[in-house]
């Protein structure tokens, strides 16, 4: 089945990644993404801002997420 609506995000990690256990062991990851661009719409700049919380589930992301670094502005 094709993907037909996808949105791909950057930006910085804006909080500790925080872990947790849901009731069936099974591990969650969260942290915070922060997005700051400069986007043009009808040849005028507008800046654009957002904040978004990631949550990663599964012991597949433990390495992964042992590689974030925390970014300060």
């Amino acid at each position: 089945m094709p993907i037909d609506n996808c949105l791909i995000l950057s930006g910085t990690v804006s909080s500790l990644v925080k872990q947790s256990l849901n009731p069936l062991g099974v591990p969650h990851y969260s942290f915070w993404l922060e997005h700051r661009s400069i986007q043009t719409e009808v040849n005028l700049e507008r800046q654009a801002w957002c904040k978004i919380q990631v949550v990663l589930a599964g012991n597949q992301f433990s390495y992964l997420t042992q590689q974030i670094k925390l970014v300060r502005a």
